[in-house]
């Protein structure tokens, strides 16, 4: 059954996330500025801490608020000069550059994802999930983004962030008739990197890749991003087989 306060929440978080971005653009806030503290925020916007959490994630992978551990939030430098190279950059391109960041990051955040990473991802899987059970439009930025954040590896989420900005840009209309099995892969990619289960993490991975190149780039060859075993099969023994024509045994 869906419930209904993960959805209620899902759209608070878009809500706070929009009134940041539209602070930012603005100049209102400015770069290189402080956030006030979380308990000032969540007061001033009538939010969660948990919501307001979440729409950081999401501001942060997206590369306008920088976190910083033990020190506070800060509005990030303009690095428009990154997103007008990429910008010109064909969509199989993006694609191809995103495929071995994200799965490092995957790789990563299966070892690094902490107790509080765990129950976030989790959450947001089951959100998927139900939106996707009850036919509803299914945003999957929030829990990639929580992917990324997992990994605890900035330069690589830096990467990320702007080739996921560049490639929404260029993709944002083929992007919602997006392959719906997408998003079933990348659940379940959550999952396994809540069970610290870095093969099937990878493998769900690439899978959630495959869906999503093949809806955004149907020239890609979808193969091409599926993991070995999914290529091929189950990988053949090591042990020398017997030659029936010569009688071995």
């Amino acid at each position: 059954m869906t419930n209904p306060t993960s959805f209620a929440r899902r759209r608070l978080v878009d809500e706070v996330i929009d009134h940041f971005r539209a602070e930012i653009s603005s100049g209102r806030l400015t770069t290189g500025s402080r956030l006030p503290p979380e308990a000032k925020l969540t007061a001033q916007l009538g939010v969660s801490r948990t919501t307001l959490r979440e729409a950081m994630v999401v501001l942060s992978h997206n590369g306008l608020v920088d976190v910083r551990q033990g020190d506070g939030t800060f509005v990030r430098s303009d690095n428009s000069t990154d997103r007008d190279d990429l910008a010109h950059r064909p969509v199989v391109e993006l694609l191809e550059a995103q495929r071995p960041i994200i799965l490092g990051l995957v790789r990563l955040a299966a070892s690094r994802r902490t107790e509080q990473d765990a129950t976030r991802l989790g959450q947001l899987a089951t959100a998927l999930e139900a939106a996707q059970d009850n036919d509803l439009v299914t945003d999957a930025d929030t829990l990639e983004s929580g992917l990324a954040a997992a990994a605890h590896s900035d330069l690589l989420a830096q990467l990320h962030r702007q080739i996921s900005t560049a490639l929404r840009a260029k993709t944002s209309a083929r992007a919602a008739s997006a392959d719906s099995s997408a998003t079933v892969y990348l659940a379940r990619c959550a999952r396994a990197i809540v069970d610290r289960d870095a093969e099937s993490a990878d493998r769900n991975a690439r899978l959630w890749l495959a869906a999503q190149a093949s809806s955004l780039a149907p020239e890609q060859i979808k193969l091409d991003y599926a993991a070995p075993d999914v290529r091929r099969g189950p990988r053949a023994s090591h042990a020398r087989r017997p030659d029936v024509s010569t009688g071995d045994r």
